[in-house]
């Protein structure tokens, strides 16, 4: 499956359950895609480390996570 925004989307975000399996479906040019045409990418539920690193680095608005005390530390460490 392939995630394709363009002309015509109406969305104003995606949301998108990653707690099934790898994070195959999302790349960093699909949030890109994304942001360029004012879609905000919502995730869940990330509960790894490298997931939600890699996701913030992609510029994703929402992480969902069963961990967010951990979430949010890491967040307060980067400075955010």
């Amino acid at each position: 499956m392939e995630l394709q925004v363009g002309e015509g989307l109406h969305a104003g975000s995606v949301l998108l359950d990653v707690a099934a399996g790898p994070i195959e479906l999302l790349t960093d040019e699909n949030v890109r895609d994304c942001k360029e045409h004012g879609v905000k990418m919502n995730v869940w539920t990330v509960n790894d480390m490298a997931g939600l690193e890699q996701l913030h680095r992609w510029g994703c608005e929402g992480i969902i996570t069963n961990f967010p005390g951990v979430a949010s530390g890491w967040l307060r460490a980067q400075g955010e």
